[in-house]
């Protein structure tokens, strides 16, 4: 696989018209700005920024690309299109999420265990040509909560003591302020990606300050809300809000990691769906699991992400069946039924 990676990045040519598409956290932001900085130069590409969801490669104009670079996008949601575009296209697919979806051999993938990063797995298989820091990877990594996992840990420190900096400084002033941003900028993520790939040294991230203050206070609001408002389904800590900005994965993060033995999942409308994020940090529930079954007879809902950190979408007016599916759900985790 390192070959066909070696041979599909340096066959790039002039001639090529390559649509790059990754997820729209830090994560997919990270490693998006790897191959965009490396290939810019080379070839015509594109910039796709997106949310994972089903369908989500459908609602692309892809026919002018010969090429996709496809990162941190999970392939249970759109693993059977890749399959049906490389029939078409070369791909280049990167990712670390589960997914039951069998690719097919043309695709080129490299995927990384679930306690991996796509900004990990991209700067191992691209270290000879990136030319982002190193502290970006970083960012990347624990963003995903790669600080969680041991066998990241050697590398963190490592890269940590390079900067000058200890992990609780590193997610404080660089981490949790990139995360912001994007949430700023979640309408409008190919300005977001304009003006990332301008972050070189540490001291740029003072240049995004002006546009996560606003992202702050709406987070510290609902973080108060949430602990007057939370509800309980048989075990489940629940939690339905409605912010301006798109904080929900912060604050279910720093939840879930204050209290690792809790079950949470919370709920925001974007657009005309209902976004929903799972947690469970100790693995006392599978939140993949959990929500891919309390979503499956759901019109138009989808579901995925990886054992610990889950995530899925749903109709609007699906919110209460959801919410009797947790229920139900539980009390058969509590017989002995799952």
């Amino acid at each position: 696989m390192e070959e066909k990676v070696k041979e599909f990045l340096e066959s790039i040519n002039k001639k090529d018209k390559i649509a790059l598409i990754f997820h729209n956290d830090c994560d997919g932001f990270v490693s998006g700005r790897m191959f965009y900085d490396s290939l810019k130069d080379r070839c015509e590409i594109k910039i796709f920024p997106r949310a994972i969801e089903k369908d989500l490669l459908k609602k692309l104009d892809l026919k002018d690309f010969n090429k996709l670079i496809v990162l941190d996008l999970a392939g249970t949601l759109i693993g059977d299109d890749l399959n049906k575009l490389v029939q078409k296209k070369e791909i280049l697919y990167v990712d670390h999420h589960p997914s039951e979806i069998k690719l097919s051999e043309k695709i080129i993938s490299v995927i990384g265990k679930s306690s991996e990063s796509a900004a990990r797995l991209s700067y191992d298989m691209m270290e000879d040509l990136i030319s982002v820091p190193d502290w970006l990877v970083l960012v990347g990594m624990i963003s995903d909560a790669g600080d969680k996992h041991k066998e990241n840990m050697d590398f963190i420190e490592k890269k940590l003591n390079d900067v000058g900096m200890n992990l609780k400084e590193f997610k404080e002033k660089i981490v949790f302020e990139l995360n912001y941003f994007l949430a700023y900028f979640e309408k409008d993520l190919e300005k977001a990606f304009e003006i990332f790939s301008e972050l070189n040294d540490l001291k740029d991230i003072g240049k995004i300050r002006k546009y996560t203050d606003e992202v702050k206070k709406d987070f510290e609001f609902y973080k108060k809300d949430f602990e007057k408002n939370k509800e309980d389904i048989n075990g489940i800590i629940f939690y339905y809000f409605e912010p301006k900005f798109s904080i929900k994965d912060a604050l279910i993060n720093e939840a879930s990691y204050a209290n690792p033995d809790g079950v949470y999942v919370l709920v925001s409308p974007r657009d005309n769906y209902l976004r929903i994020s799972a947690r469970c940090q100790t693995l006392k529930v599978n939140v993949r699991e959990m929500l891919i079954e309390c979503c499956k007879d759901l019109k138009n809902s989808n579901a995925g992400g990886h054992t610990k950190a889950s995530g899925a979408m749903i109709e609007k007016n699906d919110l209460g069946i959801f919410k009797e599916n947790l229920k139900s759900y539980m009390k058969r985790i509590s017989e002995g039924n799952i």
